[in-house]
């Protein structure tokens, strides 16, 4: 039984209802060769709240600091390989935030691992989401984003 990895996430979406999306690419290790799309976030540390750990990450991932990370909309629990080639049963919590402009993702507060697999961001329209020939983690994105009352 693989051990439960709490992490918190942050659905975040610019004035136009864009999504930021990180690409992580694995080059060395048990998942070389493999890569795909995620959102900001990560582990929640001992002692941290849910909300707490969303915006500890989206500073730490993006350099957006913000003093709530909206509304929580989802809690889902999937089997997770980390980059260690570990599998974890990751038990996600999901934010909503909504900004008011488009600000720089900056990624000065990356973890070496971090910056090792994570290659650039992107903002993707709903439309762009639900293309075909992208592997997006979490694969229920589309449904995250609809129940959130995001997309049609």
């Amino acid at each position: 039984m693989p051990r439960v990895r709490h992490a918190a996430r942050i659905l975040l979406l610019d004035p136009d209802g864009r999504l930021l999306l990180f690409r992580f690419d694995h080059v060395s290790g048990p998942l070389a060769g493999t890569g795909y799309w995620g959102v900001p976030g990560g582990g929640v540390e001992e002692g941290e709240t849910f909300p707490a750990a969303a915006m500890r990450e989206l500073r730490e991932e993006t350099g957006i600091v913000v003093s709530d990370p909206g509304r929580e909309i989802a809690e889902e629990s999937y089997l997770f390989r980390l980059s260690t080639g570990e599998r974890v049963e990751a038990m996600d919590h999901y934010f909503l935030l909504r900004l008011d402009r488009v600000p720089e993702v900056i990624r000065d507060g990356l973890t070496d691992e971090e910056r090792e697999h994570l290659r650039c961001s992107h903002w993707w329209t709903p439309t762009e989401i639900l293309a075909k020939g992208r592997e997006i983690i979490p694969s229920g994105l589309p449904t995250l984003l609809r129940q959130a009352g995001v997309m049609a």
